[in-house]
């Protein structure tokens, strides 16, 4: 029986040990594992073009110039037809009702009643003090654009390595 107690107690410490190391590595596992996965998909390019006499470095540069080309792509399809939903917008929204514009008019006026009548409400000093409470989400969104940045500087370095 205590044979049995301590070989849960290791493979409980042992579980909780790695767990730890896999929460506070994350900023680098993470980034390792997607250049990992990318460098499995690229594998079978590389070992082909390494097969027709092309430099080792020149087929990893191919592949990832390739893996670069198509993410270009997907955002440039990407910002068109979002470009193309806003610019058609209008028209849905005035296509869906049964007066062109009525419901927007309506949610405008509605606002602006809410607003005239209850100005001095609970929600007032909230409103009003609203530019000193944004400070701290700037900080993280710069955070998490940095972030995201490093992570598609990285990756393609991990995946080249």
């Amino acid at each position: 029986m205590a044979h049995r107690t301590d070989a849960f107690l290791k493979n409980a410490g042992s579980l909780i040990l790695g767990g730890t190391l896999l929460y506070f590595g994350r900023v680098v596992l993470i980034p390792l594992a997607y250049a990992l996965l990318l460098a499995l998909v690229l594998y079978p390019l590389v070992a082909r073009l390494e097969r027709r006499a092309v430099p080792r470095w020149a087929a990893i540069a191919t592949g990832l110039l390739l893996v670069v080309l198509v993410f270009a792509a997907l955002v440039t399809l990407l910002v068109l037809q979002l470009n193309s939903f806003l610019s058609d917008l209008p028209q849905l929204t005035q296509a869906n009702t049964a007066v062109p514009g009525a419901f927007w008019a309506w949610v405008q006026d509605a606002l602006a009643e809410l607003g005239g009548t209850h100005h001095d409400a609970w929600w007032a000093p909230f409103v009003n003090t609203l530019p000193g409470r944004v400070a701290p989400y700037i900080g993280m969104v710069l955070s998490a654009l940095f972030g995201m940045l490093f992570n598609l500087f990285i990756i393609p370095v991990f995946s080249a390595l």
